[in-house]
């Protein structure tokens, strides 16, 4: 599993092994907090939490009462901070994420009410059964080789009839600036890609595993939670080296117990 510096090597998830020099998803963000989550993204354009945020609000509305969320991977609060600039003092938004240093920027952006250091990935989210009104994520089930956990622990917190909207990265994402969003998923699930990180990151030499789950996938790991999919588009995330990079949003909501 050699790589060239900058480039990577696909994978099917059967054919990935761990090597000495993966990292973790908490060495990784933590140190994506450090050399400034927010500026770099915002600097590439990158739009996810609005495209997130603005499919919530088209079931939550602020004059309803107030709201209960949970953001899961909410790193510095980019997804957070524009449902607290929407629904206000109507809002309770509980955040949980896998890195400190990402939550440590949380906290002081005062974008949460509530804050959870835990791995979605295998932790059992310290909440109540169907406490949540909403749940929402970012960019995180990329960096989980399974869903089946973290799906059945949100559509738990959620309340019956309450949404669950994320977006995650598309197969066949990034392309060329210029081609269709429309990109096509392949038969495995998830494609894996390893990724050679920069020096400048970690001088000591670093790759990290990005996993690309397919439209199927993740619809199957969603019914097999008990959410329903409501809606389901791609869009473009953000730009980047002359790439887009393409997003698929899912917007579902649990169902109620018959």
């Amino acid at each position: 599993y050699m790589i060239e510096e900058g480039n990577y090597k696909a994978f099917t998830a059967h054919e990935v092994v761990t090597l000495d020099d993966d990292l973790t998803n908490k060495e990784y963000y933590n140190r994506f907090a450090e050399k400034g989550y927010d500026a770099l993204m915002d600097g590439v354009g990158y739009r996810a939490p609005s495209v997130v945020c603005q499919a919530a609000l088209q079931d939550v509305k602020a004059d309803e009462g107030c709201v209960n969320i949970l953001d899961v991977g909410i790193g510095t609060g980019k997804l957070s901070a524009l449902f607290r600039q929407e629904l206000r003092e109507h809002a309770t938004i509980t955040g949980v994420d896998v890195s400190s240093a990402m939550l440590n920027e949380a906290s002081v952006a005062k974008v949460a009410d509530r804050l959870e250091l835990l791995d979605i990935s295998c932790d059992q989210l310290p909440f109540s059964n169907d406490e949540f009104d909403l749940t929402a994520s970012c960019a995180v089930f990329e960096f989980m080789p399974d869903l089946t956990h973290a799906f059945n622990e949100m559509a738990r917190v959620t309340r019956p009839g309450g949404l669950v909207v994320l977006a995650i990265e598309a197969q066949g994402s990034p392309v060329p600036v210029g081609s269709h969003e429309d990109v096509h998923d392949q038969p495995q699930s998830p494609i894996v890609k390893r990724h050679r990180m920069p020096t400048s990151w970690f001088p000591e030499g670093k790759t990290l595993n990005i996993y690309y789950h397919s439209s199927a996938a993740v619809q199957t790991a969603m019914t097999d939670a008990g959410i329903e999919l409501l809606q389901k588009k791609n869009f473009v995330a953000y730009q980047d080296g002359g790439e887009n990079y393409i997003y698929r949003l899912y917007v579902g909501r649990k169902i109620s117990p018959t």
